[in-house]
Order: structure tokens, then sequence, then C-alpha cells
């Protein structure tokens, strides 16, 4: 039998039993981080990161995934639905994280990176964005999502990443992640010719609380998925701040909306 049929025979098995609650999920969330935005945005990466752990023997020869024609700015919402607020006493306040219609097979933070798979996407997202200084390494939290520092002239935010994996047809999965974001209007969406399909949610800001620490940080985040037809999802945050350390923060986010989503190749092509 070749390398290549064992592989093959490897990945030939039934997904794992879901086995992570949703209680256990907010209780390893609150180890290190509490978060709140007129309710909770950045639980949002805990809610929708554990649905199982599994891991995948990834393609590093793949062909880089192509980006969608347009600015971002320009693309299309994926529904022209707009929600309503879900805070009762604050009809006015913000729209609440929602849990996906279908979990994926694997969420978000389901699946980890190698050491040299991160080192290559921080040389590659270097490369694509040379006007910003990436962190020299990732810092990794307990759902599996990577954190690099990213600064320039403005200051010192972050860019999280996360991966995950979906059954189905790359448009079925995001319209299953409309709300995740905790936006009131639906993502702006593109689909490259190479059938990658690009979800960029609306920035949104919450407060953030390190329990170790006991600071707090009025932070704003973006959030970017792209679904490969492979089956194949991530995750791209970019914060206005750094969560491993709560000083280091900026006004505005590091990156504009064409620089995040030029983000997008650069992971999905390395993993």
């Amino acid at each position: 039998m070749t390398v290549e049929e064992e592989l093959r025979g490897a990945l030939d098995v039934p997904a794992p039993p879901v086995a992570t609650t949703l209680e256990g999920v907010l209780k390893l969330g609150r180890r290190r981080l509490f978060v709140q935005r007129a309710g909770a945005v950045l639980g949002t990466l805990a809610v929708v990161a554990i649905i199982g752990f599994g891991s995948v023997v990834w393609n590093w020869n793949q062909v880089r995934p192509m980006t969608p024609a347009g600015s971002p700015g320009g693309w299309p919402r994926a529904s022209p639905t707009v929600q309503t607020p879900l805070g009762l006493h604050n009809p006015n306040g913000g729209c609440e994280p929602q849990m996906p219609t279908a979990l994926m097979v694997r969420g978000f933070g389901a699946e980890r990176f190698s050491t040299d798979q991160l080192r290559t996407w921080r040389d590659k997202a270097q490369e694509v964005l040379p006007a910003l200084a990436f962190g020299a390494q990732a810092v990794r939290d307990d759902l599996n999502m990577y954190e690099y520092e990213v600064s320039d002239e403005g200051g010192t935010g972050s860019v999280r990443l996360s991966a995950g994996v979906f059954t189905g047809s790359p448009s079925k999965a995001a319209d299953q992640a409309l709300w995740v974001a905790g936006n009131c209007q639906a993502p702006r969406r593109a689909t490259a010719p190479d059938g990658t399909v690009y979800q960029l949610y609306d920035e949104v800001s919450y407060t953030l609380w390190d329990t170790s620490s006991q600071k707090s940080a009025v932070a704003k985040m973006q959030t970017l998925h792209v679904y490969r037809t492979d089956g194949s999802a991530f995750r791209i945050d970019q914060l206005s701040v750094v969560t491993t350390n709560l000083d280091k923060r900026r006004e505005s986010l590091p990156l504009t909306e064409t620089q995040l989503v030029r983000l997008g190749p650069a992971i999905a092509g390395v993993a």
C-alpha cells in the first residue's frame, strides 16, 4: 500500500462524535477572557469554534485559492434580511451573536495548525501586506485560535486565525453562518472564479475583560470567513487590541477590508 493510499484510508472514517457542550465551551472561554458587547461578540469565537475535535491531513500542494473580483466594500449582501436587535430591554442596542443554523462537521478552532504552517502563513501574510509588521510568533489559546500581533504607525492590534471543516457547498455553509458575528446586517459575500466563497462581516465593538490582569478594553473586531470547495473553512478576525496583552491597543482596526480579504488566500493556500 502506498503512502497516498494509507492517507486516503485514514481520512475515510466517520466524523468524531460531538462531545463538547455549550456549557463546557463557555467555561473554557472564561478561563482567560470574558467578552461583552451589549451582549457578547467574542463569545462567538467560543460558541462557534468548538463543535468537535479531529485531525486533517493538510495538503501542502493545494493550488492557492483565488480572490474575488472587485472591492470588498462593493460586494453584495448575502441576504436582504436585517436583524432586529435581540436585547429585549434595550431595543436600540446591538444585535447578538447567534449559533449557525447548521453546525459544521468540525467548527472553527477544531483544527490545529502546525508550527511550519503558522510560520509559512506568517511569511506569506508579511509578503502580501509589507506595510504591516506581523509578530514573529503566534499565540494559541485553548480553542486552537492563533493570534498574531500586527503593527504600523497607527499602533498595535492583532489578527486571529482558526480553521474547521464543513460539508455541502461553500455558499450553503456561508448561509448557515450569517449571524454568528453579532451584526444586524447580513455579511457581504463574493465567490472567486475557483468557487471559494468569501464572507466579510461588518465591524463590531465590544468590551473585552482579562480576568488574569483585571483589565478591560473597548475593542473593535471584523471577521472574514473563507469556504473552500474541498470542505475546508477558515476564519480570520482582526482586532484593535491584542487579547493576550490589553495594554497593546489602537483606535482603529489594523487592516483595511481589502487587506483583510487578501489574507484569505494566504491562509487557505497554506493549510
